[in-house]
């Protein structure tokens, strides 16, 4: 029987029992090389390829934001191949503020709390595996509660507003408004919302197979931070 623990905000915290590992076929964990990047690049011009068009060779290009102090990007890297199929970023708002504030102003209730961003979630069209989407969210998650943060902000397309309302993400600004997203090849997004610092029990969470996945299962392929030097150092 193994054991995951998550601080529930509590003393003790929460300790969640899994019955066994669950493998995957990819491994999840932080880009680390230049190559890494240069193959993330390459997934995000073709997995946005099919939403931006003429602009999906803008996603293929060196993004500055990935060498900023305050992101870390998240890399599945399938286990036989060693392919990159797929990438997601998480941006904390510690040194300067989130990307989405290029194009819309967050309620007045979040000054002063540490914030995450998840951007650049995307999959290799064509991978066999429908769980790099969902296990990319999960390594978020991990690695953003290991680090305190308080909320995730999120702006999402359609066809992810399934996954984010799973895992207990509302609308921000309560009234289902889209945004064009600078950063999203201007595209028409929701801004979802996610208050860590809410409990999960009043959450309006859909207790599905995603929930599990990502709150619940236990993974050893997915690694957040990486090696042990990479996790002591993310946490000073």
């Amino acid at each position: 029987m193994s054991m995951l623990c998550r601080d529930g905000g509590g003393e003790a915290g929460r300790c969640i029992a899994s019955a066994h590992a669950t493998p995957l076929p990819f491994r999840v964990r932080p880009a680390e090389l230049a190559d890494d990047l240069r193959h993330v690049q390459r997934v995000r011009e073709l997995a946005y390829g099919r939403h931006v068009g003429q602009h999906a060779a803008s996603f293929g290009l060196p993004d500055p934001l990935d060498h900023n102090a305050d992101a870390t990007v998240l890399l599945a890297e399938d286990r036989a191949s060693r392919e990159v199929v797929g990438s997601a970023r998480i941006q904390l708002n510690r040194r300067g503020p989130l990307e989405i504030e290029r194009s819309v102003t967050l309620p007045k209730r979040l000054d002063g709390r540490l914030l995450c961003e998840v951007t650049r979630l995307c999959v290799m069209p064509g991978y066999c595996s429908r769980l790099v989407r969902p296990a990319l969210v999960k390594a978020c998650y991990l690695r953003i509660t290991a680090l305190r943060v308080s909320g995730v902000v999120a702006g999402s397309r359609c066809s992810l507003l399934r996954l984010y309302r799973a895992l207990g993400f509302d609308d921000l600004f309560g009234d289902a408004r889209e945004v064009p997203l600078a950063h999203g090849g201007g595209l028409p997004h929701r801004v979802l919302w996610l208050d860590l610092l809410e409990p999960e029990s009043v959450r309006d969470v859909v207790q599905g197979p995603m929930h599990a996945f990502v709150f619940r299962d236990w993974h050893p392929d997915i690694e957040p931070f990486g090696g042990k030097q990479q996790l002591s150092a993310a946490l000073i």
